[in-house]
Formats: C-alpha cells, structure tokens, sequence
C-alpha cells in the first residue's frame, strides 16, 4: 500500500509492520532456543545413555571377575591345594553331554524347564547345530532354551553382510585368534590338515572363550520373563606360569644395533641372539620358543632353525627372523643403552671405571657375548672378563613393550598368518584352518607368552603413603615419588624411597644386607597392597607414616560420617609378601653356608631369620603397628639356649594394647617410640608378640614345623539324689521322687559334677628324602590359660575355674632320619620366668586329676563339684554342698550356663647345635571359645533336641544322650532332661553300657545297672523283680536299698565335650601363620553333635564323625568317643 495523500494516515500500517518484524525475531529466536534445547538434550541424551551403559558394561565385568575367581577357588577346595588352580583357562557354557532331545511328554510342560542339567547347544556328539526349519530340533531348542541357569549361553543372533539370505549368526563365542571359526573347549577329537581324525581318544583343548550370560533374576531359569542383562567372557593367564615377551631375546653379538624393522613382513632377518651363562632374562631362547610352538609355521624345513654360537655369525631361519622380529619391535629404532649410560642415572655420574669393575670382575659374562662356559673352571678364569660397558646392553631398559594380546595382530610384525592356521609361504601352505594343532595356535601363545611383568623403568606417582594426611599438606615433590619402578637385585641402593631422582643410586655397587634388602623389599610390597608399610620420614613433612596397624581396634568414620569400629589383625597376605621378600633374597646368596665341622659331613644353607619389632603410634593408640625387624644370627649359648630364646618377655598383643599389669611394668611401656621411628634402641625391643610370626627365608633340606594341636575336653556329670521322708514310705507306680509329684513326700536334688582336660601336642618333621645328619634341637613352650566361667547372669558372669600353665618340651637329635616325625612330651615347667607364671585361680581343695605326660603330648585336668545357684566350684570331698531339689512349686529356674575359655600360646624353634643357627621358628595362637557349654549336649548331630516322652510296646527304647540334657521345662525347675535321667535309672529307657557309667569321684557305688535298677523301684515303690528272683539278690536289695533315707540313681549321664584346635603344614615351607595351617578350630560332642569347617570333612571315617584319630605318633588319644 501506498501512502501518498495528506489526508491518509498510515500510522497503524507501520505499526502492525513493526510488530510482524518483532513477531518474526522472537520466533527466530525461540526457533533457535529450541533447536539449541533440543541439541543439547540430546547430545546429554547420548552422555546419559553412553554413561548408563558404562556402568552397566563395568557391573557386567565385575561378574565376569568374580565368575573366574570362583572357578580358581572351587578348584583348589577340591584339590585341598592352593596351587591346584588349574592355569590357563578360558570361560566356558555349561553342557551335557548326554542331552535328551526326545522327550516323551510335551517340552511346554512345567516340569521340563526343572531339568537345568539337560543343556547341550548341539543336536548330538557330533557337534551337529540344531536345524529350526525341523520340528524336532525346534522342541528341543525350545527345551533348551528354558533349561539355561548354569554358565548360559544366551541366545544372541547378529545378521551379517556375508550373505544376506543366510540366517542371523550365532555369536556365542570371542574370536580372539580372528580366524573367523569357532575353537570349541574341552575333549574334541583331534584333526589333521585334511579334517581327518587323529588317534583313537580325544584330547583337551582351551580355544575361543564363550559368552557366559547374566540373567536379571539369577536364582531362576531363563525364561520370557527373566531375560538375559548382559553377558561376559574372559580367559585367565596365570603370571607365574608364563614367559614374559617383553624381557626375552638378545642381540649380544651386536651385528644390527640400533636397526629397525623393515616394512616387508616377508623379508627374513638374521639374528645377533646368544645364550651362555643364562643370568638375565634376555638370554631365554625365544627363537626355540616359536619352534616348539608350531612346528608346521616355524619348523616347516631344515632351514627354519639355524643357531649359531660364533659370536661373528648370525642366526638363521625362520625361527630366528620371528625373534628378531619382536626384538626389534620391543626397541623401536633405537640402539639399546650401553652398562655404564644405564647405570648413569643409577649411580649418579658416570663412573666407567667403577661400572667397568663390577662387571669384570664378578666371574659372570654380564653382557652374555661370550666365549661361551662350559666349565666351573672357566667361570673361574673370567677374571678380568671381556664385558665392556660402554658398548650396548641387552638388560638395558627398551622403549617399546607388548602391552596386551593384540599386538600379536600389529600388521607390522605380520604374525597374523602364523598364529591362525593360515599361513603360507612361497606358494605353500604351511598351515591348515582344518588342522586341530594349526588352529589352536594363538591360545598356546597366550597360554606360554604373557605381557605381565611390571615396567622396570623409573617411575613417579603418588600414594596415600607420601602425603602428610594429618597436616594436609603435600610433601616437597608434588608426585610423591620418583623412583625405580623395581628394587636391583644385585646392588644395594643409596636412598632407596627419596623423593628425588638420587633414590635409585648405586654409587658403590655394594651387595644388598640381608635387613636393608628385606626392608626395602618389604615395604614396596606391603604398599603394593595397603595404604602402610613401614614407618618412614617423606621428605618436606615433620610427621612420620605409621606403620602398619597388626592389632587392636581404632575408631573410623566413613563417608557419611559415621563411626564405627575396626579390627586391625595380622593377616596372613601380610606374611606371605614379608616372605616373598625374605625368600628373594636367600634364593641369590650362598652367604649362610658354613664349612665341614667336626665329624659331620653336611653342610647346611641356614635361613635368614628376622624378628618384628612393633611400637604404638601416638595418633592411634591401642594399636599396634609393625615398626621393623631384627636379624637374629646364632644363639649365644649353646649350653642354653632357652637364656636367648626366653630374654625377652613374650605376651599377647591384647596384653600390650590393653596396658595390662605386667613384671616389670606394662609391656606398653617398652614399646618403641612413635617418633622418631628410626630411634629404636636395645632398650625398646624388650619382648616378643605370640601369634606375630617371625621370618624365616625359604631353604631347602631343613626340618621344619608340621603340626600342633590343642584340645580343651570338658566332661559333666549330673546327680540325682533321691530323699524319702521314713524308711517304710513309698509312692505310687505311675510316681516320680519330685517334690510335688508324689504323694509320699519324696523329694529328688540334683548336683553337677564338672571336669576338664587341657591336652598338648606338636610334630616336627623332616620332609626330604635324604637323612639331616646335623645334630638338632627341638624346643618349645605353650602357656595354656584357662577361663571356666558361670555366664548364667550374663550382667554378672562369675569365674569358676582360671588356671595357667607352662609347658616345655627340650628334645635333641643327632641323625634326623628321611621323612620321619618327631614329637616329644610336654612337661610342666617349674622354673618358668616370673611373667608367664602366676599361682592358678583354682578355689581351696578343688582336686587336680589326670595330670601327667601322653605320649608326645601332655593332659592336665581338674575336678570339682559346680554350684549353680551360689555360682561356685568346691571339691569333690563336699558331696552334701551345692545340692538343688527339684520342685514342683513355684521356683523358678535358671539353666545353668556354663562357658569355656582356652587360649594356648606356641613357641617353636629348632636350633642347630653346631653353629646355633635358628633353622625354624614358629609362633602360634590358639584361641577355643565355647559358650554355654551344658546346653549343647541336648543337640543330636542335626542340631536338634531329642526327647523321650512315651514307653514303647515292643519294649524300652534305646537311650540316646542327647534326651538326658534337654532343657525342655516339665513345670518349674524340673525338665525334661532330668525326667528322662529318671526314667532310665528306673529301667524305662535301655540305656547303651558305654553311657551307663559311674564317674570317678562321683561317690556313688560302680554297681550292675540292672541291680540298680531293681533296688531304685524297691527304694521307690517296695517291689522287686517277679521273675525267678534269686533269694540272695533280694536280700542285696533290700539290705542297701531298704534301710536308707537316701539314695542315689544309678545312672548319672556323663557326657563328653571336645574342643579341638589341629594346625597342620599343607606345604613345608609354608607353616608361620594360622591361615596357612589347617583344618583348624573345631567342635564335638559325645552325642553327636559335631561343628566341623568345610575342609575337614575329607579326613572324617564314618558319617557320625565318631572315632576320629587325629594322629599317629601324636597326642595319644580318641577324639571321637571315650
């Protein structure tokens, strides 16, 4: 419109115009608004979804983790052997080799889905694949489908772009050696190159690992409802049972310094490789490797595998080129460093000279370039030898490392053909993808090369260790450690945990001592796995470290900050890497092997032996913590030896965290100060800690400690005394003698009678097959504590009984023959040092019985008469006290609840008697807690009651002990386990002759049962037996039955309580913590009832677990019955 006249006004045109154009703008703008919005959901979208799928796929890992260490812990429980883990294995489904593919009933029925072991994924043992266009092979695929629960393979199907009409692949298994077929798992006939079978028994093989399937409900089938989450494989390659290609081969006779690999996989290197005194890694042979692995690849023609020694001539074939290959691959294109540039940094300056000393002058061709050794007398010869350390080292550090399995697979080193089975060379296929040996090729190169071994070049980091977490202030050097990544094994460093680059210097290439390496060594290893290790200084900060807590509780608080407590304990992880470090360093020294002396003809390698040292850190106390370790050398005194072994106090660490009394103070008080830790004087490590194991280094050919046992036997008896009111009083037949249950006014008391037996044993043993003709003694001492205690109050537990012992066993040898246990007997130790003796806690004129030596074992018992209701032991001569009736009335009843405590403390060393070398020495705790100890005689091997409530009319049941102990309450005080033992003194109940039995010291006559029986109904209800009665008995019955007031039943239940605590080497060598001995702590009772760990069930006879010998030539006794 055009606004030309002055008449019109066009005000309101340019309004609306103006409005269009800011209706547009803010549309843009809202436009852009949302698509921005909708951008950024979406790409948050994606974060989510990718972030969600993560965790999932980490969640999924996780179970795929503890699915393999499942696998390696069930096999060494059945093997019973930490070793028998089996090795190289790949995850696998589960299958039944005998499937049932035709069913008689309909697959669809319930029932069928509750065969979970009728799992196979093939139509028969032909490896035949089900065909679903069949009917038949589709109802049993269906079938299967609803059987998948162990290890399942879930149905997964991918559609690919070989052929589209083709049907969806089934992808259950990983192609790892990417040969696009499947290696199957387990026996399989054996293949040639053509396919044909070879042999006439099929073989184990490991090949593709399959898929194991996570269903959303694990604890049902798979089924339309529980589906398949996730899923997982692995393969598990044991560290310790491989070779690691990352520190194998050489170019000692340097012909190609510094070359690189050539970008044509086919051309052939020559090799500069050399072996001759086998002192380093480099010298493994890995050109024979490939050899072995596959002869058709590597050893195809005579030309293959050519070795020469002349240090001027290569290697050929190739065996040698594939070598040379992951050589080369492992340097890059860069010369390997000289001796003397490796040690640069090492040593702080390069020093030619002193490097040029050290490795000519220590008889061992370091550079491994030759001449070659064949004798011990050119070893000698090699002094000055030909090393030269300027020249390249092959156990210098090289830039490149294999790192995981695909770099087999790098194009650049062109072994894809190789380990596939389909390599050819020169028109000829050495290899076929139908040989069984061809196709498996990769899985035996994992199974033998790994890639595990950790770098040793220098490393920095950071650790909870090197920061000052109680200032909050980081130390001088913000990464807190710049180090070697390992310890040289062969020279000691100057400042092995500096912060600085000077913590890897050899100046002086001294040889490790033993306490400087195993602390070293120690430390590294302990804070591979926790966040302490040994107490140190980090430079910058004015707090020390602590060391690592070994006992007591601290209080902690978590994220949400929460308190709670925590245990600290010596665990047995903790040792074994204290031990690695300790055997580490006695498998490279002959130090300790002394000349011929006297008349013996043995020499002997004697073990480093180390003492912990502990101390309490100001910040947590009540704890302790390892501070450091002592070297113990030879005992002083030979005449005496226990002067040395017994000069410091030794104790429970409870004693020394609880600041208890103590000789001489509280043992608190000569723990080593928290600062500074390195000031530890002769004064500050004044005892020893029991169950706090020394280190002993790992030698070959010593006897060593095998096994211990300590049995606590707990045995009480329970009384019945009946009382009439005259002598002509009696009750009625369907009568029993309780207060208020009869109408003569009879009334029946019960007392206790308790007894306990403590019994030692240990066993030495020479474990080698030829005779250790050095003389030797055995010594040893336990300290027994024993707590009885009345816990039927539980806010007021009285003690009963607590006793102390020193035993001593002093056992010497002069020909300790091959395989032979030797056990000597215990003995009471009269002139025991003040700190393990105090008078035992025994009330006056409680009787001491069964106290002398068993063979190679010693028992010490005690008898007393137990009052419930004062909570008191008296002896066995007040028969009349601690007597309690049995009522009808109201009188309430307490069962008694009695608890035994038994704590046994080991001190164990064998000593040379010609140089006073320790060659063993163990301590060990034996802790034995039974609560309630009455109670649990009612319990049959089931953990059940028994009871016996009725007469049976086919005659008296048999009498089980188990019924006479029943806690069961009949009215008041009196229960069903008193009833019972009435019932079977009046011959009711047949009980067995090995539960009828009079006790010693009971004070009740040891008489026929039968006779007291007849004379108990006379004493109750005035009649005898009807049956050809024998005048003369009756007179017998009524002579001692007829004229008293009182009398007691004839059968008092005895039963027999056994704790036992067995520790037993599985391995000689490995003996020094609880953990590492077993089968450990277990329970019994005489009626049954058993509580025995997992492990002992193999070494039970009989299903009652009755009559277990625990040994020959041991503690001489039966643990089963009596």
């Amino acid at each position: 419109m055009k606004c030309s006249a002055p008449y019109i006004d066009c005000t309101g045109a340019s309004r609306r115009g103006i409005a269009l154009v800011i209706t547009l703008l803010m549309l843009s703008v809202v436009t852009i608004t949302a698509v921005a919005f909708l951008a950024v959901s979406r790409r948050e979208r994606v974060a989510v979804s990718t972030s969600g799928e993560q965790l999932d796929a980490r969640y999924i890992a996780n179970v795929g983790l503890n699915h393999a260490q499942g696998r390696l812990a069930s096999r060494i429980s059945a093997f019973t052997n930490r070793a028998a883990y089996g090795g190289y294995m790949v995850s696998t489904n589960y299958g039944n080799p005998y499937f049932q593919q035709g069913v008689n009933y309909a697959y669809l029925q319930t029932r069928n889905f509750r065969h979970l072991t009728n799992v196979s994924y093939y139509a028969n043992s032909n490896f035949t694949k089900f065909n679903l266009e069949n009917a038949g092979d589709r109802e049993s695929y269906a079938r299967l489908l609803g059987n998948l629960y162990y290890d399942p393979r879930p149905p997964v199907f991918v559609s690919t772009n070989r052929n589209p009409r083709l049907p969806p692949d089934f992808r259950f298994y990983l192609d790892l050696n990417r040969n696009g077929q499947f290696e199957t798992n387990g026996f399989i006939w054996e293949r040639d190159r053509q396919g044909r079978i070879i042999g006439n028994s099929q073989r184990f093989f490991w090949g593709d690992p399959e898929w194991i399937g996570v269903l959303e409900n694990p604890d049902v089938p798979h089924s339309g409802t529980n589906r398949f989450l996730g899923r997982f494989a692995y393969v598990v390659v044991p560290t310790s049972r491989t070779l690691d290609v990352n520190y194998i081969g050489n170019d000692a006779k340097r012909l190609d310094v510094g070359a690189g690999l050539p970008r044509d996989t086919n051309v052939l290197l020559s090799s500069g490789f050399l072996r001759n005194q086998g002192v380093g890694s480099w010298e493994v042979n890995l050109a024979g490797f490939f050899g072995t692995l596959n002869t058709n690849v590597w050893l195809y023609s005579i030309n293959d595998y050519r070795y020469e020694t002349n240090i001027a001539v290569r290697s050929q074939g190739l065996t040698f080129s594939d070598a040379e290959r992951v050589r080369r691959f492992r340097q890059g294109p860069t010369a390997p460093q000289s001796a003397d540039d490796f040690y640069l940094i090492d040593s702080g300056a390069s020093d030619l000279v002193q490097v040029n000393n050290t490795f000519q002058g220590d008889f061992i061709d370091g550079y491994s370039d030759g001449p070659l050794v064949t004798t011990v007398a050119q070893i000698r010869g090699r002094v000055p030898d030909n090393d030269r350390p300027n020249l390249a080292w092959a156990g210098s550090d090289l830039t490149n490392h294999f790192t995981g399995l695909n770099d087999w697979f790098n194009p650049t080193l062109g072994f894809g053909a190789r380990i596939t089975g389909q390599y050819t060379n020169q028109s000829v296929a050495r290899t076929s993808p139908l040989s069984t040996y061809d196709r498996y090729t990769f899985y035996r190169l994992i199974s033998q090369l790994g890639t595990d071994s950790a770098d040793g070049r220098f490393e920095s980091g950071t650790h909870p260790v090197y920061s000052d977490v109680y200032r909050g202030v980081d130390s001088v050097n913000p990464n807190g450690f710049y180090r070697r990544a390992k310890l040289n094994l062969n020279y000691a460093q100057d400042n092995v945990e500096s912060s600085s680059i000077d913590s890897a210097r050899v100046t002086s290439f001294q040889p490790w001592k033993p306490l400087q390496w195993f602390t070293n060594a120690a430390s590294r290893l302990l804070l591979s796995e926790f966040t302490n290790s040994l107490p140190f200084f980090p430079p910058g900060q004015a707090r020390s470290v602590p060391g690592l807590p070994i006992h007591g509780s601290v209080r902690v608080r978590d994220a949400n900050n929460l308190e709670y407590l925590t245990n600290y304990v010596y665990d047995s992880q903790v040792h074994r890497l204290l031990q690695v470090a300790a055997n580490i360093y006695d498998a490279t020294t002959n130090q300790l092997l002394l000349p011929l002396q006297g008349p013996v003809n043995q020499r002997v390698a004697f073990p480093t032996v180390l003492r912990p040292l502990v101390y309490e850190d100001a910040r947590t106390p009540g704890v302790l913590r390892l501070h450091s370790f002592e070297q113990i050398g030879a005992v002083p005194n030979l005449n005496n030896p226990l002067e040395f072994l017994l000069a410091r106090d030794w104790v429970s660490p409870d004693l020394v965290t609880n600041g208890a009394p103590h000789s001489g103070g509280s043992p608190r008080q000569r723990l080593a100060p928290s600062l500074p830790e390195e000031d530890v004087t002769s004064a500050k490590r004044g005892f020893n800690v029991f169950g706090l194991p020394w280190v002993v280094g790992a030698k070959k050919g010593l006897p060593n400690f095998n096994q211990a046992l300590w049995q606590t036997v707990f045995q009480p008896t329970r009384r019945l005394i009946i009382t009439r009111p005259t002598r002509n009083s009696k009750i009625g037949n369907s009568e029993l003698p309780f207060a208020g249950a009869n109408s003569g006014g009879f009334r029946t008391e019960y007392q206790y009678i308790l007894s306990f037996t403590n019994l030692v044993g240990i066993e030495a043993w020479n474990s080698y097959l030829t005779n250790f003709t050095r003389p030797v003694r055995i010594f040893a001492t336990n300290v027994l504590e024993f707590t009885l205690r009345d816990e039927t109050l539980p806010q007021n537990p009285q003690v009963l009984v607590e006793r102390r012992e020193l035993l001593s066993l002093d056992l010497t040898t002069n020909n300790w023959a091959a395989k032979q246990y030797l056990s000597g007997g215990f003995s009471r130790n009269t002139n025991s040092p003040q700190y393990l003796a105090y008078p035992p806690q025994i009330p006056a004129n409680v009787q001491t019985v069964r106290n002398g030596i068993y063979p190679n074992g010693l028992a010490i018992g005690l008898s007393f008469i137990y009052d419930p209701i004062r909570r008191l032991a008296l002896p066995l001569t007040q028969t009349n006290e601690a007597r309690v009736a049995i009522s009808q009335s109201n009188r309430r009843y307490l069962n008694p609840v009695v608890s035994a405590y038994a704590t046994n403390q080991l001190f164990f060393t064998i000593i040379d008697n010609l140089s006073g070398r320790l060659l063993d020495v163990v301590t060990l705790r034996s802790v034995m807690v039974r609560t309630n100890l009455i109670s649990t005689l009612s319990f049959d091997s089931q953990g059940a009651e028994q009871e016996f409530f009725q007469e049976q009319l086919t005659g008296p049941p048999d009498a089980q002990m188990p019924a006479f102990w029943s806690t069961n309450l009949v009215q008041n005080n009196r229960t069903r386990g008193m009833d019972n033992q009435m019932l079977a003194s009046l011959g009711v109940f047949r009980v067995p002759p090995s539960l009828w039995r009079s006790p010693a010291g009971a004070g009740g006559l040891v008489e026929d049962p039968q006779f007291s029986i007849d004379g108990l109904r006379y004493f109750l209800y005035g009649t005898l037996p009807t049956t050809s009665l024998d005048p003369s008995y009756a007179d017998r019955i009524r002579r001692q039955y007829g004229s008293n007031l009182v009398v007691q039943v004839g059968f008092n239940p005895s039963p027999k309580v056994f704790m036992s605590d067995r520790r037993m080497a599985n391995d000689p060598l490995v003996h020094y913590t609880r953990d590492d001995l077993g089968p450990g702590y277990f329970f019994l009772t005489e009626a049954g009832y058993t509580e025995i760990p997992h492990e002992f069930f193999g070494l039970v006879s009989g299903a009652d677990f009755g009559g277990i010998q625990l040994a020959t030539n041991f503690v001489g006794f039966d643990i089963g019955r009596s």
